[in-house]
């Protein structure tokens, strides 16, 4: 549920609800009675669960030719 907020308390307020912001919540900025914007938290930066090193160590262990499989499971041949 957003936050409801006038433009002139984000303006009193900037460094508190940037706080809140990063805490998780969302604000709903109204322009006198209607919706101007809202704010909400960017993706946090997750780390990747696997690597290109993960990968890289992957070995795959079925046929060699496996385009074949996937056309026979597609295109039902």
């Amino acid at each position: 549920m957003d936050n409801v907020i006038g433009i002139k308390q984000l303006y009193t307020e900037l460094k508190s609800i940037t706080q809140r912001v990063n805490a998780g919540e969302t604000f709903l900025v109204m322009n006198h009675t209607k919706p101007a914007f809202r704010i909400e938290p960017t993706q946090p930066n997750k780390t990747p669960q696997h690597t290109l090193r993960d990968l890289a160590a992957i070995t795959f262990r079925g046929p060699k030719d496996l385009s074949k499989s996937v056309d026979s499971i597609v295109y039902h041949s």
